[in-house]
């Protein structure tokens, strides 16, 4: 898989063998769904977002990303939080990015469940089911 970003474009371009996953930073900060399909050139990547609805910019006509709460899209937010004050308004903005070469190592992880219902038992206990989890090790 191929990651570039066309910095003149504002578009992040994603390459599998067979498909292509393309993403533009609308005003330089709202990350956008623009592609999802076959394969594509670099080359035709330019005005793939399709703008609809309002004659304005609206995050409520914007195929975000990842969308937020209460910041004038009104679809169901990918996540919502509580600020100190209080608000579960927000909206994230994209600032930078890093693209690595290469895949990341993963950390592998065990760690214990406890079955339900059960008091809190202890690493040995036959109560204690096993599970492995992988880490992203991102410095």
């Amino acid at each position: 898989m191929s990651i570039h970003f066309h910095e003149d474009l504002g578009i992040f371009h994603l390459q599998s063998e067979r498909s292509s996953y393309v993403i533009e930073l609308v005003r330089g900060v709202y990350p956008a769904h623009a592609y999802w399909g076959r394969r594509i050139r670099d080359h035709r990547i330019g005005g793939l977002l399709e703008r609809r609805g309002r004659a304005s910019f609206s995050l409520d006509s914007l195929p975000q990303e990842y969308p937020g709460y209460g910041s004038g899209d009104f679809r169901q937010p990918a996540y919502q939080v509580q600020l100190a004050n209080g608000t579960t308004v927000t909206e994230a903005e994209y600032v930078r990015h890093r693209i690595y070469s290469g895949k990341p190592k993963l950390i592998s992880i065990d760690f214990g469940i406890r079955s339900k219902g059960t008091k809190q038992p202890g690493p040995s206990s036959p109560r204690t089911a096993r599970k492995r989890c992988c880490i992203t090790s991102v410095s």
